[in-house]
C-alpha cells in the first residue's frame, strides 16, 4: 500500500505538542546552568537567538501541562501549571507580562 506525500506514517501520539527545538534550547540552558531556567534566562535566550519570547513561554507552559517540565517557586516548591493559568497568561493572544511577573522561581525538566 502506498502512502501519499500528505499522509503521515507516524503515530500522532508520538508528536510533541510543543516546539522541540525550543525544548532543546531550554534543556541545554538548564544543563549549562545546573539550576532551573528563569524568565530572565528565557528573555536572554530569546534575544540571543532572535526567537519570540512568547513562543518560548508557550512551549514551556505546554511542556508543564504535559508533565515534561515543572515550575518551582523561589522556595523550591513545585507549583502546578494549569490550563487555566495558560489561558490567563495568553488571554490577549500574547503573553501577559504583568501576570508572568508572578513566576519568580524557575523551570526544570521532570526527572
Amino acid at each position: 500500500m502506498k502512502t501519499s506525500i500528505n499522509e503521515s506514517t507516524e503515530n500522532p501520539m508520538d508528536v510533541p505538542k510543543w516546539d522541540i527545538a525550543l525544548e532543546a534550547l531550554l534543556v541545554e540552558e538548564f544543563h549549562k546552568k545546573e539550576t532551573p531556567v528563569t524568565l530572565d534566562d528565557m528573555r536572554r535566550l530569546a534575544t540571543l537567538h532572535a526567537i519570540r519570547f512568547d513562543d518560548i513561554i508557550d512551549s514551556l507552559l505546554v511542556m508543564c501541562l504535559e508533565g515534561v517540565w515543572k515550575y518551582t517557586d523561589e522556595a523550591g516548591r513545585v507549583q502546578p501549571i494549569s490550563a487555566e493559568d495558560v489561558e490567563r497568561l495568553f488571554a490577549s493572544g500574547r503573553v501577559d507580562h504583568a501576570d508572568l511577573a508572578a513566576y519568580t522561581g524557575g523551570w526544570s525538566p521532570v526527572a
